[in-house]
């Protein structure tokens, strides 16, 4: 499953080494991942959720799954809206 970074964000480091010292330049648990990184691992989909996503779909699986993450967001939205229409409260806010 394939997303693109559509801003800069940290990642894993693939060359981190536990045994070394963290004060090392190049031993570091995470690194900068800059806009346009092709991230390709199968929990990927994950960085394309939320109302400030940190990548987009690229493949056709990443946008399966996006697009079925879009439809249960909006019926959970809904779903809320009706709740707060019905108790007559603002529940609305997250």
């Amino acid at each position: 499953m394939k997303v693109r970074l559509i801003k800069n964000c940290e990642g894993p480091n693939p060359a981190y080494n536990p045994k070394k010292p963290k004060d090392e330049v190049t031993n570091w648990p995470v690194i900068p991942k800059l806009k346009g990184t092709v991230i390709d691992h199968p929990d990927a989909h994950y960085l394309t959720y939320g109302e400030d996503p940190n990548a987009e779909p690229v493949d056709e699986e990443a946008k399966a799954k996006f697009e079925v993450y879009q439809k249960n967001r909006e019926a959970g939205l809904a779903a809320r809206a009706l709740r707060a229409a019905e108790d007559g409260s603002d529940s609305t806010e997250a």
